[in-house]
């Protein structure tokens, strides 16, 4: 799957070569003008899809980042319960460093 700013590019061209249909072609009595048109909307064809395309990275990722969510915070929970149970162990380690680094 393409990343969001692979789609953004190619929204961006897109319309960039609407605007540069435009811009080269007088949209008066020019013959060409059903062409032009058609390719227009072949472009606007094209953003839609882009667009689609987009808007699937965007939900995409919403769901990654509530999934991530979730297991920090289950992560989080479970270092604050070791955490606590360790509780009665951390004073005897303090009093064991303390007794290591000033042993001679």
């Amino acid at each position: 799957m393409t990343s969001l700013e692979d789609v953004s590019l190619q929204l961006n061209n897109k319309i960039s070569s609407i605007k540069r249909s435009l811009q080269l072609k007088s949209m008066g009595n020019d013959p060409s003008l059903a062409t032009i048109l058609q390719k227009i909307g072949l472009e606007l064809a094209s953003i839609q899809n882009s667009l689609d395309t987009f808007q699937a990275q965007i939900l995409r990722q919403q769901t990654e980042m509530k999934s991530l969510k979730v297991w920090f915070c289950i992560l989080f929970a479970k270092a604050i319960n070791f955490y606590h149970k360790l509780k009665p162990f951390r004073q005897s380690w303090k009093v064991g460093i303390s007794r290591i680094l000033t042993w001679r």
